[in-house]
């Protein structure tokens, strides 16, 4: 787990650790929250520079003289779009995994201080 340096490679990581039915301790869970959370402003940042994409071709459209409904249809139908939708999809799996390594590490120190 050391080695994971970008949300990409961390995320696919947990997955994998899903897929084959692995435990994650609660220590690890921290460590890939806390590199997340640190993470997710570049990933954040790069969701606003495509929103921002669509926005400008949003408004090129209308400027061309097309409709604003044909404009949002343009748009929804673009490769950019369909980027969009991935980058927010990967804010909330990283936002998701942020809370269950919290909900973890709560369940684990519960545990501990009850003795089980």
């Amino acid at each position: 787990m050391n080695d994971l340096r970008t949300c990409d490679t961390i995320l696919a990581w947990l997955k994998e650790q899903t897929e084959h039915k692995r435990p994650i301790s609660p220590h690890t869970w921290m460590e890939a929250a806390q590199a997340l959370n640190t993470l997710s402003s570049d990933e954040n940042d790069k969701l606003i520079d495509i929103e921002s994409a669509l926005a400008n071709m949003r408004t090129g459209y209308i400027e061309s003289g097309k409709s604003a409904v044909a404009a949002r249809m343009l748009v929804e139908s673009s490769e950019l779009y369909k980027s969009a939708r991935k980058q927010r999809g990967k804010m909330e799996q990283i936002k998701e995994a942020v809370r269950l390594a919290k909900l973890s590490a709560r369940i684990k120190s519960d545990e501990m201080r009850s003795g089980l």
